[in-house]
C-alpha cells in the first residue's frame, strides 16, 4: 500500500508557532481539517464500487438476519469523524474518513482479500478496488494547502497576543 508524503518549506516553524496559540485559535485549524477531509469524503463516495445486481458489493454481512445491504449502503455509510477535544494532547487535531456502523465490509473491498467458501480458503485472492486511498492520494496537495491556510488564519488572528 502506498503511503504519501508532502514536503513543505517552513512547515516546522509554522507548527511550532501554532503550538503557542491559545485554545480558541484551534477552531480555525479544525475548520480547515473538516474542509480538507470533506473533499476526500465526497470523492470517496463518488468512487465507491456498486454492484450491478442491485445489492451490496459483498453478499452476506454480520447481523442476525444476514441479508444483503441495499444498493448504495456503503456510499451512504462512509463518514467523516470530526475532531474532538477529549484527548490528552489538546493540540492534536484529527479528522478521519472511514466506514460507519455496519459498513466494515468496505475494508476488504478497499484492500482486497482471500476468497473463502464455506469456511475454507480457496487459494484465490480478490484484488481490492481502492476508493478511499485513491481519494486521499488525489487530494493530498489540497489537504496540505487547506491545512496551511487554516494555520496561517489562526496565526494572523492571534499574532498580537
Amino acid at each position: 500500500m502506498a503511503i504519501w508524503s508532502t514536503e513543505v518549506d517552513g512547515l516546522e516553524s509554522l507548527i511550532k508557532a501554532c503550538a503557542k496559540l491559545p485554545e480558541e485559535a484551534l477552531k480555525d485549524i479544525e475548520d480547515a481539517a473538516i474542509t480538507a477531509n470533506s473533499r476526500i469524503l465526497d470523492e470517496a463516495r463518488a468512487n465507491v464500487p456498486v454492484s450491478q445486481y442491485g445489492k451490496s458489493y459483498y453478499g452476506k454481512t454480520s447481523g442476525k438476519d444476514n441479508w444483503n445491504h441495499p444498493r448504495g449502503f456503503l456510499k451512504k455509510n462512509i463518514k467523516l469523524k470530526k475532531p474532538s477535544r477529549r484527548r490528552k494532547n489538546k493540540y492534536v487535531i484529527s479528522t478521519t474518513v472511514g466506514f460507519g456502523k455496519g459498513a466494515m465490509y468496505g475494508v476488504p473491498l478497499e484492500l482486497g482479500h482471500d476468497l473463502v467458501l464455506f469456511g475454507r480458503r480457496t487459494g484465490k485472492h480478490i484484488e481490492g478496488k481502492p476508493f478511499l486511498r485513491k481519494a486521499a492520494d488525489d487530494n493530498k496537495g489540497y489537504v496540505t494547502t487547506t491545512m496551511m491556510q487554516g494555520m496561517n488564519k489562526a496565526l494572523e488572528k492571534f499574532s498580537n497576543l
